[in-house]
């Protein structure tokens, strides 16, 4: 009887442990939110503001202040909210009188293919304009 209490104890702290492990893994799937879209990998989609941009050749290259992230696609790295990127966008996405600062916007980006190690802020591409 001395060696059933003990054992029972064991038991009971490694079924605890289990129930804990996965309702925080599960809460960590949860930090990476989906909008209910199919987001493609690598892409996300932000809802950002126009802090500049310029122009070159058949694109534009964006600055922005990513407000919140909407959702993600499997794979894609994940973006801090209140942080610059550079985004780069094909002109015939939107009209240059459109292009305002302190204008907000919602984008799908993906992120860059080979990201330069010791670069933080890597040109994100616009590949669809939300709102």
């Amino acid at each position: 009887m001395k060696r059933t209490i003990p054992f029972i104890f064991i038991i009971a702290i490694t079924i605890s442990l289990l129930f804990y492990r996965c309702s925080s893994s599960e809460q960590s799937s949860q930090t990476k939110k989906s909008i209910g879209e199919n987001i493609p990998p690598g892409s996300a989609i932000v809802s950002c503001i126009m802090n500049g941009f310029t122009e070159s050749g058949d694109y534009y290259l964006l600055d922005v202040n990513v407000k919140s992230v909407l959702g993600y696609g499997s794979t894609t790295e994940e973006i801090a909210p209140n942080t610059d990127l550079k985004l780069q966008m094909a002109k015939r996405l939107i009209e240059l009188k459109s292009l305002k600062k302190g204008t907000e916007f919602q984008f799908e980006i993906r992120q860059p293919k080979m990201k330069i190690e010791n670069e933080k802020n890597s040109t994100w591409t616009v590949s669809q304009l939300m709102k």
